[in-house]
Order: structure tokens, then C-alpha cells, then sequence
């Protein structure tokens, strides 16, 4: 008798169990604006800049006065090839600055609420959109998408759930180009022998949960994790660390 309602409590149990898992899984949702900061972190920066609240200003005026940060950053491209090495090395330095300014721009948008950001950081993205055609598979190939990508993945993130203006189709258009142009070259990452310094892996990873996150890809955003936790490569946290 005491073996059967053991028996019986178990099998309650591991019922309750599965089906908190389920309606956990069911309840997941991705924060929207996420990737880097949320609404309650944007709030807190500007709350601190209002304030003149030091080191944050400090580092509000920094990132303000840098080139990158201006609404009439004249763009050195868009390119319809990029690399930082290769053939095509040229372009390095030029398109760094082109996303430094898209990502920099989204920032003083949320920070500051002055449109005119808004509209150079959607600028540039759609230029990009609409010419950039291939990033070549060199050495280097995984570390410009992602550092690049994170910052036009965040940029696209941040305009989307803040800046009305953007329209579907424009999102969609940028959105394409991420697909087609950046994540290859991430995937192809993924699936290769490692052969880079333990940094690049999180690197790409980063820029992969990033635009899972954009996407709402439970898939991809659980494949990115479980690369960081179990893949061969040396920047994996079993092999990094």
C-alpha cells in the first residue's frame, strides 16, 4: 500500500514538474526593446543625464560629442562588399564607422528623444540594406559580423519598438540583410574547426542571441547558448575559462 502511493505521489510529481516546464516554456517571451538595454535601463540613463548624475553624464557627453554620435554623419559607403582583411580591407575602417554611427545614433535617439538621430541611424541602415551584397569568407569574416552586426542588430532593435516611423517594410528590408549577408558567415563559423582566439566564438554568439532576440527565434536564440555551453570551439565556456 505505502509503495503504491509512493508510486502514485512520483508520478503527481513528475506530472507537476513537466507541466510547469510547459507552461514556463509557453510563458517565455523576449523583452522588447532588449539585446543591450531595456526601457527600465534607458529610463535610469536618462533619469542620470537629467540629473547631471556623474561618471554616467560624463560618459553621456563623451559618447554626444564623438563623431559617430552626430545626426549629420556623412557615411563613407554603403558598400556593396566589406572586409576587414582580404581584397576588400579597404573598407574596414570606413564601414566601422558607418555602424558605429547607425548604432550610436539609435543611442542618442532613446537617450535624448530627438528625432533627428532617429532618422540618420534608419538612414544609414536602409543604405546599407539596399547595396550591401556580400562579406567574403576570410580570417576575419566571423569577427566583422560580429561586431558589426551586433551593432546594426541593436540599432534595428531599438527603432523598431521605439521609433513609430519605421515602417514594416523597412524593417523587413534590413532584416533581409542580416539574413542574407551576416548570418551565413555566422553559422558557417559555427560549423567550422576552431581556429581562432577564445574572444571570436562569444563574439559571434553574441551578435547570433542578438538577432534571435530581434526575430523572436526561440531556436536560434537556444542554439546561440548552447554553442557558448557545449560547442568545440575555443570560446566556449568550458574551453575559454
Amino acid at each position: 500500500m505505502r509503495k503504491l502511493k509512493i508510486s502514485v505521489l512520483l508520478k503527481v510529481g513528475f506530472y507537476c514538474l513537466f507541466l510547469s516546464i510547459g507552461l514556463e516554456m509557453q510563458a517565455r517571451k523576449f523583452v522588447h526593446p532588449g539585446i543591450l538595454h531595456t526601457t527600465k535601463s534607458i529610463e535610469r540613463m536618462r533619469a542620470q543625464i537629467a540629473d547631471k548624475e556623474y561618471p554616467a553624464y560624463g560618459s553621456f557627453e563623451l559618447l554626444k560629442s564623438h563623431h559617430c554620435s552626430q545626426a549629420d554623419y556623412q557615411p563613407f559607403g554603403p558598400f556593396e562588399v566589406i572586409s576587414r582583411d582580404g581584397e576588400f580591407r579597404h573598407t574596414k575602417s570606413k564601414m566601422e564607422q558607418d555602424f558605429s554611427a547607425v548604432y550610436q545614433n539609435a543611442l542618442m535617439w532613446v537617450l535624448t528623444g530627438e528625432k533627428a538621430h532617429a532618422e540618420k541611424s534608419l538612414e544609414l541602415l536602409l543604405g546599407y540594406a539596399g547595396t550591401l551584397k556580400r562579406i567574403p569568407e576570410t580570417n576575419d569574416a566571423p569577427l566583422l559580423v560580429g561586431l558589426e552586426g551586433l551593432k546594426i542588430i541593436y540599432a534595428t532593435e531599438m527603432l523598431r519598438h521605439t521609433y513609430k516611423k519605421m515602417t514594416v517594410i523597412q524593417f523587413n528590408e534590413i532584416s533581409r540583410m542580416i539574413r542574407e549577408v551576416f548570418l551565413p558567415v555566422m553559422e558557417n563559423f559555427y560549423h567550422r574547426k576552431p581556429y581562432t582566439n577564445g574572444n571570436w566564438g562569444p563574439i559571434v554568439t553574441k551578435a547570433y542571441m542578438a538577432a534571435a532576440i530581434l526575430w523572436d527565434n526561440e531556436e536560434m536564440y537556444d542554439k546561440a547558448v548552447d554553442f557558448y555551453l557545449h560547442a568545440n570551439d575555443n570560446g566556449t565556456i568550458a574551453h575559454y575559462i
